[in-house]
């Protein structure tokens, strides 16, 4: 009787065959896991060169052995169950109690600049403002500080009006003051600037216009309102501290990828502000 291609496939890779096959696979297989043992260790993962051992063992019991039929069937599951579902669940939850979690996965480099960035807020006792977006001239169609884009700042305690420029604040006559209402309570714009139209003004980005008051600080806003912005802690790289310019607490690098308070209201572990982010 004539046999299919597969009978002969079949009858072919089984007694001798199969079993070179299978020691030339389980082979390459101890190898891999020997590599990955070696490349695990000197990265201290202890965790996951443990794994790699028990699991390549167990495979090779499974495959070798006579005995014990079901486990050849059920070994090479259990190992996938473990490696894709229940080892990246615990490890995920371990990684979150250590400095791989969140807020410690840059250089430090890079953490002292963004930690400098973050710190720039409203400056303590500074004026809050209106913020008006207007253009020089009689073009309404101007989008940033090169081609007539000014900011109209109306402090909001003192009504007191002057123009913000990338030079800074520019005073302005009473007598040039524009209202919407014979009141003088609304300001429409400043006589030799067009006011841009709300339409327009939401496709600014007013939060990058900075009118500078000092070296350090600068008045930006949302084309609503705007504040006197400065940074609040200063970096030392010669001590590696950073110093609040609010109560002079001192942050220092604790060498586990923080910067933590070392004097000032905030050293108790509890505070909120202990640990600079």
């Amino acid at each position: 009787m004539k046999r299919s291609f597969l009978q002969v496939m079949v009858s072919g890779l089984s007694g001798v065959p199969a079993r070179i096959i299978k020691l030339v696979c389980l082979g390459l297989l101890n190898a891999l896991a020997v590599f990955g043992i070696m490349t695990a260790i000197p990265l201290k993962s202890y965790g996951i060169a443990v794994f790699i051992a028990v699991m390549t063992l167990l495979l090779d019991y499974a495959l070798l052995t006579p005995r014990n039929i079901p486990i050849k069937y059920f070994a090479p599951g259990t190992i996938f169950l473990v490696a894709f579902s229940l080892l990246p669940t615990f490890y995920t939850i371990g990684v979150a109690f250590t400095n791989y979690s969140n807020g410690h996965a840059i250089q430090k480099k890079v953490a002292v600049e963004t930690i400098i960035t973050n710190s720039i807020k409203q400056l303590p006792n500074s004026p809050s403002y209106d913020q008006l977006p207007a253009c020089k001239g009689t073009d309404s169609n101007c989008t940033t500080a090169s081609n007539g884009l000014v900011m109209i700042l109306v402090e909001q305690l003192t009504r007191g009006v002057a123009i913000g420029t990338p030079d800074g604040l520019q005073p302005v006559d009473e007598k040039d003051l524009i209202y919407a209402d014979a009141e003088k309570t609304i300001l429409q714009t400043v006589a030799g600037y067009t006011r841009i139209p709300a339409s327009k003004a939401a496709a600014l980005d007013c939060g990058k216009y900075l009118v500078p008051t000092s070296s350090e600080s600068a008045i930006s806003g949302n084309c609503l309102e705007a504040f006197d912005r400065g940074p609040t802690l200063d970096y030392n790289a010669k001590t590696d501290t950073f110093t609040s310019r609010i109560d002079g607490g001192v942050y220092k690098d604790n060498g586990k990828g923080s910067y933590t308070a070392v004097s000032g209201p905030h050293t108790s572990i509890s505070d909120m502000q202990h640990e600079l982010l």
